[in-house]
């Protein structure tokens, strides 16, 4: 096991070991939620924030948690509903008015696409929340090994 032990009384160098992962389709898991206050910019008013921790799985065996701010503003229903709706507590294609809360996602499960941050493209963002029937296709298509071309002979051409 690599690594090592630590004392009581640490000296921090300041860096965090970041995970990256590459951009792609993960599943992921709500671990937790916060809840904020926005001051607001040009971009976006004033307003409460919940900033959600998703578990985001990789390489099949590995995780790396990635944080999503959700600003609870009329301006970003879209966003709050696909998530929602990505973790089954809104019905996909619903009509009908729903009452939700962050309290109901903890523990919640789904797929989403994982790009990176415009402002830090060192750093992990989820760009998209997949609805369940898009998710069916999604891990179809994980199961399915990729195939590639047949090599050409050595030599050249066979004509």
């Amino acid at each position: 096991m690599e690594g090592y032990e630590l004392g009581w009384d640490l000296q921090l160098n300041g860096v965090l070991d970041k995970v990256t992962i590459p951009e792609g389709d993960y599943s992921f898991e709500v671990v937790s939620y916060e809840r904020k206050r926005w001051a607001g910019n040009d971009k976006n008013p004033a307003c409460n924030t919940a900033e959600v921790k998703l578990r985001v799985s990789y390489d099949d065996d590995k995780t790396t948690t990635i944080t999503n701010t959700f600003f609870l503003h009329s301006n970003s229903l879209n966003p709050i509903k696909s998530f929602f709706v990505s973790i089954g507590v809104v019905p996909e294609g619903g009509k009908d008015s729903i009452n939700v809360s962050f309290d109901q996602a903890i523990g919640g499960s789904g797929w989403c696409h994982v790009g990176f941050q415009k402002k830090n493209p060192q750093f992990n963002a989820i760009t998209r929340f997949y609805f369940p029937s898009e998710a069916a296709n999604i891990i179809a298509k994980q199961a399915v090994p990729e195939t590639k071309p047949a090599a050409a002979p050595a030599g050249g051409a066979p004509w």
